[in-house]
């Protein structure tokens, strides 16, 4: 398991094969998911990405959020429809 500020925490199995990076929430960092731990890739800001990850607004578009309507499926399958 590596540990670090800016380095991704991983779990090595199977041979590198099952290695997990996952997102340190109070860092605030990014981790792309990647097969090899040498090149695992770049770690990216949340901060700086938030447009790419936010579907809507709660501050300027919280009148949208009841219009969604949620299904999730019993066959895993999930649909927002409006």
């Amino acid at each position: 398991m590596l540990q670090s500020g800016l380095l991704p925490l991983g779990h090595l199995t199977q041979r590198f094969d099952g290695l997990v990076a996952h997102m340190e929430l109070l860092q605030r960092l990014v981790v792309p998911l990647h097969r090899d731990l040498l090149r695992l890739g770049l770690i990216g800001f949340l901060h700086d990405h938030l447009d790419e990850f936010r579907l809507v607004e709660i501050g300027v578009n919280q009148h949208l959020l009841p219009l969604l309507d949620i299904d999730a499926a019993a066959d895993d399958q999930a649909g927002i429809f409006s």
